[in-house]
Formats: structure tokens, C-alpha cells, sequence
């Protein structure tokens, strides 16, 4: 591995535990930890991805409605599906941690954004060159919550590496969500 992705994935993994310790100062939280599965399409890919996430590590009230501060660590599998080339990289793996803001339009209705860091195993899938492993995440979602412990969701991601590099291709995704609380 060379010393800037080792580097990168010491950060990030510093960033997921830093998430999880700052959940352990919230004891009191009546909010349960969510696992939740993510599966998207894009531009000639598929994501499919499993995140845990944690209760709100921070709630206050915005236009007299909650809204809540969450930390999402996942990993993902990606596949490209487009037109074949020679030497063109068909899957890698991506590791994300993810502050997610959540502003409940009701009690059960809510939208959601987040932006954090990811790592990607290849710098380039299909034909999207991505030039780093490090890659920024962002998302901006919607969701139901049909039960007091299942969410459904809708969220378009985007992943790049904010021209840290070039050439920035980036890979877009819009994936359907399914939370359930423990």
C-alpha cells in the first residue's frame, strides 16, 4: 500500500473511531445505533453498501423542528457495467465515515445531507478516472421513517476528490436506502 492511501485510510479509520468515542460521551441518548443497506446506480454502475450509524451525537431545534447530527461509517462494493475496454478496473471497494445532519419535517418525514471522506481501493472504474484513493462523500436524501426502527430513504451521493488531482471524473450515485435500529 503506499504511504499516502496508508496515510489516507489512518485518517479515516482516526475519523470512525473518533465517531464512535464521541458517541460513548452520550450515554443518556434515548436514540438507537442503525445499520443500513444501500443500494445505488449510476452512470454504467451499481453501489451496493452496508453503514452503521450512530445515534444523534447532537439535536436541536431549526423552524421548531429536530434536527440531529449522526455519524455513518460504511463500506461499499462498486461494479461498472459499461461498454468493455481493455485494462478498465470492473469493481473496487470504497470505506467511508460520514457526518449526517437529519432535519425532521415531521415526526416520521425527514431530510438528510452529509459530507466526510471515503477511500477507494482503484482510482478509476470504468471509464471515470478518479486519480486518488482519497475521495470526498457528500449526499443529500429524503426519508420515511414506516416504523419506530425502519427507515426508507432515498439519496443522491457524489464522490470525488474536489480536483485534489486530475483528471476529477468522480462517480454519482442514486441509491435507495433501508435503516433498521438496534
Amino acid at each position: 500500500m503506499r504511504s499516502t492511501s496508508f496515510l489516507s485510510f489512518t485518517t479515516l479509520l482516526a475519523l470512525g473511531m473518533g465517531s464512535l468515542h464521541a458517541q460513548a460521551v452520550h450515554p443518556d441518548s434515548s436514540e438507537d445505533h442503525r445499520w443500513s443497506l444501500h443500494l445505488g446506480s449510476g452512470y454504467h454502475q451499481k453501489r451496493i453498501g452496508i453503514n452503521w450509524e450512530s445515534a444523534p451525537l447532537w439535536t436541536s431545534s431549526f423552524m421548531g423542528k429536530t434536527i440531529e447530527l449522526s455519524s455513518e461509517v460504511g463500506i461499499a462494493h462498486w461494479t461498472y457495467h459499461g461498454p468493455r475496454a481493455e485494462n478498465q478496473t470492473r469493481a473496487l471497494v470504497q470505506l467511508s465515515t460520514i457526518p449526517v445532519f437529519r432535519w425532521w419535517v415531521d415526526e416520521d418525514l425527514f431530510l438528510e445531507g452529509g459530507i466526510g471522506a471515503t477511500l477507494v481501493s482503484k482510482n478509476e472504474l470504468g471509464s471515470r478516472q478518479l486519480s486518488t484513493g482519497f475521495q470526498f462523500g457528500d449526499h443529500i436524501g429524503f426519508g420515511y421513517r414506516w416504523s419506530p426502527k425502519n427507515w426508507l430513504g432515498l439519496r443522491y451521493s457524489h464522490y470525488s476528490n474536489a480536483s485534489i488531482k486530475k483528471p476529477n471524473n468522480g462517480l454519482d450515485t442514486l441509491q435507495m436506502t433501508w435503516r433498521t435500529a438496534y
